[in-house]
């Protein structure tokens, strides 16, 4: 399985609908390194595949709102992930909160919705915990931690170690 584009839209710094491709070298080796400024995403990215494909609870998602958006009343957050999957299939999973019609929304008033798409056709999602399971098999959420890390926390770690060693 490999990711091929993440979409995050109106969460932290992505105020509106943002592509980030995830772009093959033909021969199925992709390692991508995100690098920026301090504030400027990197993290975020991070959480957002976490979040799209795991979910998370509605306060942490309201606090992560565009402040921009948020001032206009909008509460609506969207994560979507295109994957190539091993057998060649293509799964979409999209993930949003929206707080529908509200005037002045809180973190209650946010509401979870689960899309896949597999291979161009919608898959019914009567039961989310179904398809949470299915993409908890695909990627079990333990292991994301040895693909998805924050290079920011690996150099504290390491100047602890240093500070220590000296």
């Amino acid at each position: 399985m490999r990711f091929v584009k993440l979409t995050i839209e109106n969460y932290k710094s992505f105020q509106f609908a943002t592509e980030i491709p995830f772009p093959s070298d033909g021969e199925g080796r992709s390692i991508f390194l995100i690098g920026g400024l301090n504030v400027a995403g990197k993290t975020s990215i991070m959480e957002a595949i976490n979040f799209c494909l795991y979910g998370a609870k509605p306060d942490t998602i309201f606090r992560n709102i565009n402040r921009r958006e948020k001032a206009k009343g909008n509460a609506n957050v969207v994560f979507e992930l295109v994957m190539e999957m091993d057998e060649g299939s293509e799964l979409i999973v999209k993930r949003s909160w929206s707080a529908g019609a509200v005037a002045d929304p809180r973190p209650k008033d946010l509401s979870e919705r689960l899309v896949v798409v597999r291979d161009g056709k919608r898959v019914s999602v009567q039961n989310q915990e179904i398809w949470q399971d299915i993409i908890r098999a695909a990627i079990p959420r333990g292991i994301t931690q040895f693909f998805f890390f924050d290079g920011e926390k690996i150099q504290e770690i390491a100047a602890k170690t240093i500070q220590k060693s000296a």
